[in-house]
This record gives structure tokens, C-alpha cells and sequence, in this order.
């Protein structure tokens, strides 16, 4: 059975992706190897993965597509690229998208420790998001088909007479359906949910981040 808080090697060298998983299981750092993106966003979505090592040029998805899958799907690892060929430009993008490093090949093996090292650190800190995230769509899937309505309008800015309005209701029902969605949200103010909903980039109905 796999266990959480794996190292992922990604990389289509064989050889390569064999060593440096040698090298990591060596010092006792859980770390399973991949030939591809996909192969690893299959584990990825199901367990907790402490780092990520990928080769930035790849047939198929490469590493910059596969970063910004990671991103997109809101998996919170850290991701360290391997290249032999850094253009400035592919390397700025990444380093956007929330690289934390870029090694060159050949690979040096105390650099590479030390990242992932410094990433595993981290570890703690980002499981406890993720505990927090999940209380929150917890929370998000308590609400009524009507109080996400009204969440979604709260999210867009609309303060509760233009909820009225636009619902059909009374001011005072309007007040009602926000103070239920606070309440169950556990936020003590609009501008703590809205904080909240930011954090954890809920996409509301009328809303894309």
C-alpha cells in the first residue's frame, strides 16, 4: 500500500529516475518513481505527496504542463525542475507558478538533498493547510442549494438588498440566508469569509479566479 508524504521522481530517463531514487531511499525519504505526468497525477490525486523532482522537457506532458496541472487542481506540493537546458524565459513561468528551485544536469547529489530536504520541512505546515481545507468544503457542502446562492452573490459583492433583489425576497430573508451562511461557515464577518473563500480559491458559480 502506498503511504503519504512520498518524495515523486518524474522523469522519462530510466536510468536517471532509478538513481535518484536509489539515492533518496537510501537515506530513508519515502520516494516512488514515474516515467510520465500522468502515471504520477493518478497517485497524486489520492495521496499526499511531500515534493515533487521533475524533468523539465518530457515527450508528452512535459514538466511545465505538468506543474501547471498540479496547480491547477489546487495539490499543494512543492516542485523542484531538473534541466539540462534552461531558457530564461520557461524558467521565469515556472518560478511563477511556484517552482522553489531549478537544478542543472547532471544532477549533484548534496544540491538535490538539500532541496528536498528543505522542502520536507515544510511538510507539517502544509498538511495542516490541507486539514484546513477540508473542514472548509466541509463546512461549504453543509449549505443549502439556496445559501450557496447567496454565497455566491456575497462572493461577487452584492450587498443584501441587491440579494433581495435579485432573489426575490425581502431585505430581511436576504439578512437571514447571510447570517445562516456565516454561521455555518464558522466566520465571524463577511470580510473573514470572503478572506476564506480567497484561501482556499473556492470558485463560486458567477465567479472565476
Amino acid at each position: 500500500m502506498m503511504n503519504d508524504d512520498f518524495v515523486a521522481v518524474i522523469d522519462d530517463d530510466d536510468a536517471l529516475r532509478e538513481m535518484l531514487c536509489l539515492m533518496l531511499d537510501s537515506i530513508k525519504i519515502p520516494v516512488i518513481g514515474y516515467p510520465d505526468g500522468r502515471s504520477f497525477m493518478e497517485d497524486a490525486r489520492r495521496h499526499q505527496c511531500a515534493c515533487v523532482v521533475l524533468d523539465m522537457r518530457m515527450p508528452g506532458m512535459s514538466g511545465l504542463d505538468l506543474q501547471r496541472q498540479i496547480r491547477s487542481e489546487t495539490l499543494d506540493m512543492p516542485v523542484i525542475f531538473m534541466t539540462a537546458h534552461a531558457d530564461i524565459r520557461v524558467v521565469v513561468d515556472a518560478m511563477r507558478d511556484g517552482a522553489v528551485e531549478f537544478l542543472q544536469k547532471p544532477i549533484q547529489e548534496q544540491e538535490l538533498l538539500d532541496c528536498v530536504q528543505q522542502c520536507l520541512q515544510t511538510l507539517p505546515q502544509r498538511k495542516q493547510k490541507v486539514r484546513e481545507k477540508e473542514v472548509f468544503q466541509a463546512r461549504l457542502a453543509n449549505l443549502t442549494p439556496r445559501e450557496k446562492q447567496v454565497l455566491d452573490e456575497i462572493a461577487s459583492g452584492m450587498s443584501s438588498k441587491q440579494i433581495a433583489d435579485k432573489l426575490g425576497v425581502t431585505l430581511n430573508t436576504a439578512e437571514q440566508y447571510r447570517s445562516s451562511v456565516l454561521k455555518k461557515m464558522r466566520a465571524s464577518s463577511t470580510a473573514k469569509l470572503l478572506s476564506s473563500m480567497e484561501l482556499w480559491q473556492h470558485k463560486t458559480a458567477g465567479k472565476r479566479e
